[in-house]
């Protein structure tokens, strides 16, 4: 083999080291996760029995404004059913909020939204909702945010 292939091939030898120190000294890094969202989700219903508890045979109310505010108070967003959510995928009055940043959140039902025959359990205050959910961690959810309400003095349909 001529001098000048010998000197060739060890310039390549040594830029191959290089490429290889550089390499293991300095590897990739790995692409940072995507974060999983957040998200907070109930169901509005008529409570037939006053039980504050969803039961079988209990049908939800649809189109009824749900609103989610932070703890400063500031409004984050108000929503209506979105069927396919929660908790079951044809449920009428269901509602999800996505995608949320970890934070302190409250729900309110807009009862003016409400149909007009449907009033609280106890027909002197709205049920009580959660002023203090804590979203905390990556992928937090929280899917029982429920709210029932009695048709005055008859079974819901």
């Amino acid at each position: 083999m001529p001098d000048s292939w010998k000197k060739w091939l060890l310039l390549l030898l040594v830029a191959a080291g290089v490429v290889i120190a550089l390499i293991l000294l300095n590897p990739p890094k790995p692409r940072p996760r995507p974060p999983v969202p957040n998200s907070i989700g109930g169901v509005v219903w008529c409570d037939d029995n006053g039980d504050s508890f969803p039961d079988d045979g209990e049908v939800g109310v649809p189109s009824v404004a749900v609103t989610l505010t932070l703890s400063s108070g500031a409004t984050v967003i108000t929503t209506t059913e979105q069927p396919g959510t929660v908790p079951s995928d044809s449920f009428p009055g269901s509602f999800q909020f996505r995608n949320l940043a970890t934070d302190t959140y409250a729900v309110e039902v807009d009862e003016g939204t409400l149909p007009s025959e449907l009033t609280p359990p106890n027909r002197s205050e709205p049920p009580t909702w959660p002023d203090n959910i804590k979203l905390q961690n990556p992928g937090d959810k929280v899917t029982d945010v429920n709210a029932g309400y009695i048709r005055s003095g008859l079974a819901c349909p």
